[in-house]
């Protein structure tokens, strides 16, 4: 199976990903011309009361797998 590769070029320098795009035509390569603006992350603000009801851990392992000395992942 071939690799493909995606080359991502800042959106400053769009004569740079023309010049790429027509060196690497016909290669498993694809050059794109990054559009992000910024960052997408917003600030939160201080979270309420946690909403989950039970604990998503368990302190002890289930007694299926200490019986057979088995391992969580």
């Amino acid at each position: 199976m071939a690799r493909r590769y995606v080359i991502v070029i800042p959106p400053d320098m769009v004569e740079t990903c023309a010049e790429l795009k027509t060196a690497l035509a016909g290669e498993d390569v694809t050059v794109v011309l990054d559009r992000r603006r910024g960052d997408r992350r917003q600030l939160t603000l201080a979270r309420g009361l946690d909403r989950r009801r039970l604990e998503r851990r368990e302190v002890h392992p289930p007694a299926a797998i200490r019986r057979s000395r088995g391992s969580l992942a």
